[in-house]
């Protein structure tokens, strides 16, 4: 974690930084402060470099995006695959039943695969 209580990065942020940039001989990062809405995906996205493929966690009310959705037996909420038809597959550490495809979470190559077969990487 590269900004953190004690940081002068993060004394900058509560002090009412609009943006800090923090960078390190290995990563750098640009934080961004949002305090009247978050930051839509589409602009989010408009930041990443070029590349194959970008993994989303959250953002559920963006419609477009196709998803694997994480069910663990500790879940409480109701499951979204019933309902949200962007939903492609449930990997989980149960049995879940559902037409969609059912991948082990536990097994992260196998949920690779899918990714890429789904994708045509």
């Amino acid at each position: 974690d590269m900004d953190r209580p004690g940081k002068d990065s993060h004394r900058y942020r509560e002090a009412g930084a609009g943006q800090v940039l923090i960078a390190t001989g290995q990563r750098w990062a640009l934080l961004t402060e949002t305090p009247q809405a978050p930051a839509a995906l589409e602009d989010l996205l408009a930041q990443l470099a070029p590349c194959d493929l970008v993994i989303i966690e959250g953002f559920k009310s963006e419609g477009r995006i196709p998803r694997i959705e994480v069910r663990r037996t500790t879940n409480t909420e109701p499951p979204l695959y019933p309902h949200d038809p962007n939903v492609i597959a449930v990997a989980a550490d149960h049995a879940v039943d559902t037409t969609l495809p059912v991948l082990d979470l536990n097994d992260a190559a196998n949920i690779a695969a899918f990714i890429v077969d789904q994708l045509g990487l």
